[in-house]
C-alpha cells in the first residue's frame, strides 16, 4: 500500500437535498488540519449500482485507509459502524428512485479492522460524543461499506471504516434529525479518527 487516506461522502438522496457529509467533505480543502486537507476526497452519488463501483475505481494509488461518511437521521453523534451486511431493504429507493433486488443467499457480514474502542475513547476524551453501532442499515451506506469490507478492505488491504454523522447544526435538516454537529466538530472528529485507522 502507498499510504494516505481516502475519505468518501455522499451527495443528495430522497428527503435530504443537501447531504451534510457532502458539505463536510467540501470543507476539508480549507480546514485547519493538514492531514484532512491532504486526504484524497471522493463525493459519491447515493446510488446502489454506482457508488461501490466508483469507490473501487478510485483505489489507485492504494490508500492506507478508507474512511466512508454517511448521514443518518437517527445519529446523535459520530457513529462508528462495526459491521457491514449483505442485507438490503427493497423499499429504500436511491437518488434515482431505484431499489435493490434482495439476494436469496445467506446474508454475509463483515467487520472493520479499525480499533473502534480506542477511537471512541479518544473522541470522548476530546469532548466529542461518539457511539459504536453494529447495524449500518440497509441503505446505500451499508451497500458501499459491504463492498469495501468484503473487497479491497479484506485482510491485507486498507483499513475501512464507515461513520454515520448527524445533521449539520443550524440547517433545516437539523430540525428533523435526532442530533446535529457543527462543521468544526465534525472536522475535529475526522482528524482523531484518521489518526487511529
Amino acid at each position: 500500500m502507498t499510504g494516505g487516506i481516502l475519505i468518501t461522502a455522499f451527495d443528495a438522496f430522497p428527503g435530504v437535498p443537501h447531504n451534510p457529509t457532502g458539505c463536510l467533505l467540501a470543507s476539508l480543502a480549507n480546514c485547519d488540519y493538514p492531514a484532512l486537507r491532504s486526504a484524497r476526497r471522493l463525493l459519491l452519488p447515493t446510488l446502489y449500482n454506482v457508488a461501490p463501483a466508483l469507490l473501487l475505481a478510485s483505489l489507485e494509488p492504494t490508500p492506507r485507509a478508507i474512511l466512508m461518511l454517511g448521514y443518518s437521521r437517527r445519529a446523535t453523534s459520530a457513529t462508528l459502524e462495526r459491521l457491514s451486511s449483505g442485507h438490503v431493504l427493497p423499499d429504500r429507493p436511491d437518488a434515482e428512485g431505484r431499489c435493490p433486488n434482495p439476494s436469496g443467499q445467506q446474508v454475509e457480514t463483515c467487520e472493520t479492522r479499525a480499533d473502534l474502542m480506542t477511537i471512541r475513547s479518544d473522541l470522548r476524551r476530546a469532548g466529542l460524543a461518539c457511539e459504536i453501532s453494529s447495524d449500518a442499515g440497509g441503505y446505500v451506506c451499508n451497500h458501499l461499506y459491504h463492498a469495501a469490507l468484503s473487497g479491497p478492505c479484506a485482510a491485507g488491504g486498507p483499513v475501512g471504516l464507515f461513520v454515520h454523522l448527524p445533521a449539520l447544526a443550524g440547517t433545516p435538516l437539523a430540525m428533523q434529525s435526532a442530533g446535529a454537529m457543527t462543521v468544526s466538530a465534525m472536522q475535529r472528529a475526522l482528524r482523531i479518527i484518521i489518526e487511529r485507522i
